[in-house]
């Protein structure tokens, strides 16, 4: 999809039941069967904008199934390569925002949702 390259690897006994590779979920999927669920609200957001977050390849959601004392838990992994602040280019320190923004919404929305959430890869904090 794009160009920044997020992969999550799973041993077979942990295989996803389901997966995503964009936060904002529906925007560019054809059916309903494409789209992973628990969106949170993204009125703030311009669609076109939405669809420009997701185009550089930055997230994979992965959801699964684990084994506990008491019982299945359901778990989302949400990989990242979040945007890096370039000094020089002011406009991508809003879009790195945007991006935390839109990660946060989807993960408090897949909390909502009853699932524990890992999120993990290059936060790029700096």
């Amino acid at each position: 999809m794009g160009y920044s390259g997020v992969a999550t690897f799973c041993k077979d006994s942990c295989r996803p039941f389901q997966a995503d590779d964009s936060l904002a979920g529906s925007v560019d999927k054809v059916s309903p069967s494409d789209v992973l669920g628990c969106h949170g609200d993204y009125s703030l957001y311009e669609r076109k904008h939405l669809a420009a977050l997701d185009s550089e390849g930055r997230a994979v959601l992965t959801l699964h199934h684990v084994k506990a004392a008491d019982g299945i838990k359901m778990i989302a992994l949400i990989n990242v390569y979040c945007p890096r602040a370039d000094p020089e280019k002011p406009e991508r320190g809003h879009f790195k925002l945007d991006f935390y923004r839109l990660l946060e919404l989807r993960a408090r929305a897949l909390l909502k949702n009853g699932y524990h959430v890992v999120i993990l890869g290059d936060l790029n904090t700096s």
